[in-house]
This record gives C-alpha cells, sequence and structure tokens, in this order.
C-alpha cells in the first residue's frame, strides 16, 4: 500500500511517544472536497496549530503527516467517551478520512472508507491491536467525529465490518495474467483425452496399463481409450482400493 509523507509542522505535534501504540482513532476532516494532499500541505505550512493525524486520506491517496513513532494531538481531552480512560495521545494513531457535502449533510466517500480500512487493518496487524480497540474521535472525547458515522452508527459498524473481512490483495497484471494461464490449464486439462497409454500421465500409467492387460480397457475400434483426467482419477482411486486385482 502506497503512503506519502509530507512532515508536520514541528509545533503542530511532540516527538516521540511516552506510552506504546494500542489504539487506532479515526476522525474526518470536516470539509467539502478536500484531499490528503491538501491538508499533509496545510499541516506542515501553518505552525501553532495545536492539532495534528498521522494519516489523511481521500478517495485516491493517504498522505502521512506525522510519524508513527511519534505523538500527533488529535483526540485530546474535551468531554470524556466511553473509550477516554484508555485511549489518548501518547498510545493511539490519528486517521483523518476527508469528507464531502451532499445534500447539506457530510459524506464519506465509499472508496474512502475502503482505502481507510485498508491502511487501518495494516496498522491493526502491525502493532497487534485489536478490533475493539479501534475507536472513534466520538468515542474517546463526544465530539461528533466522524460526524456521518455518529449520526448514523450503522455506518461505523459497516466500517469496523470492513476490518475483519478477508481481504484481496490487489494484484499485478502478470500476477493476474499468471493466474489466468494457471486457471486455463486447469480446464484444458479437464477437458484433454487420453487414447492411449503413452499419452497418460505419470501417475495414471501403470492403472492404464494393468487395465488394458487384463482387457478391462480395450478402446475403440482403432484402439483409441478416450479417458478424460477425471475418468483417471477415477481408475486409479479404485486401483489403490484393489478393486482390480
Amino acid at each position: 500500500m502506497k503512503i506519502n509523507f509530507k512532515q508536520c509542522n514541528r509545533s503542530n505535534f511532540m516527538g516521540g511517544r511516552s506510552a506504546p501504540i494500542l489504539w487506532l482513532t479515526l476522525h474526518f476532516t470536516s470539509g467539502d472536497g478536500d484531499t490528503a494532499k491538501n491538508n499533509a500541505d496545510y499541516f506542515a505550512r501553518e505552525g501553532d496549530l495545536r492539532a495534528s493525524a498521522h494519516y489523511f486520506v481521500d478517495k485516491n491517496e493517504i498522505w502521512q503527516s506525522v510519524k508513527d513513532s511519534d505523538t500527533a494531538w488529535h483526540c485530546g481531552v474535551e468531554r470524556g467517551g466511553s473509550y477516554y480512560n484508555g485511549c489518548r495521545n501518547a498510545n493511539s494513531i490519528g486517521i483523518e478520512m476527508c469528507s464531502v457535502i451532499r445534500n447539506g449533510v457530510y459524506v464519506i466517500p465509499e472508496a474512502t472508507m475502503k482505502r481507510a480500512a485498508k491502511l487501518t487493518r495494516e496498522l491493526m496487524a502491525k502493532y497487534h491491536i485489536p478490533v475493539s480497540r479501534v475507536c472513534r474521535h466520538y468515542d474517546v472525547t463526544h465530539k461528533d467525529c466522524p460526524e456521518p458515522w455518529v449520526r448514523n452508527p450503522r455506518l461505523w459498524q459497516k466500517f469496523k465490518d470492513m476490518l475483519t473481512e478477508k481481504e484481496v490483495e490487489d494484484m499485478t497484471e502478470a500476477q493476474t495474467r499468471a493466474i489466468a494461464k494457471q486457471e486455463i490449464s486447469k480446464a484444458e486439462s479437464a477437458k484433454k483425452v487420453y487414447n492411449s497409454v503413452a499419452e497418460c500421465p505419470a501417475w495414471a500409467k501403470d492403472t492404464v496399463q494393468k487395465l488394458v492387460n487384463k482387457g478391462f480397457l480395450q478402446g475403440d475400434d482403432k484402439g483409441k481409450l478416450a479417458l478424460t483426467t477425471d475418468l483417471l482419477r477415477l481408475l486409479v482411486i479404485n486401483d489403490r482400493a484393489h478393486l482390480y486385482g
């Protein structure tokens, strides 16, 4: 997964950490069509904001602003949420998702949510964080963030479900072609017909030769056996069960 990096202004975060990384906290930018790069540029350029996040995510890319090993100021004290006593700046990573406004309300685009989920899964694996310690900013401080997920908790549940789904990794064109070639080869093998002992695969030759010698396999009027791969497998299984003597 490609992650771009632009260093946050030094006045907007604290170098180092006073606690290990135990939590992942999701936020939204409360923007309307802003991008991850817009936000990374802004926090790099502007000083004394007293706020920051480790990552910014939009529908196309991810920008990191604060290193994981440093402390971003993203979930500081306001009004305590259910995770207030556990999650704090010192032991968490903050992930901001870019938003849009549609019909007068904030929306986190589906593509942005999926990209954020992929990033979150990678961080969960890297720092051994269970899904139970992935939270919203709202859960820490009761701030309406990410607002769409506070307004509609089903969207928050949908995101958490993404974190436990088996992921299909992105493949290169070469990998895709290789898999396609393998599948075509399997299909062709299944359709292939073997007309003689010599044509049969090595794992089936002894069985077919035995059946020819015993007269169980005689072929057509030209001696062609017309054995399919599935039939060969069945004959070999029966032979190993000593059904042919």
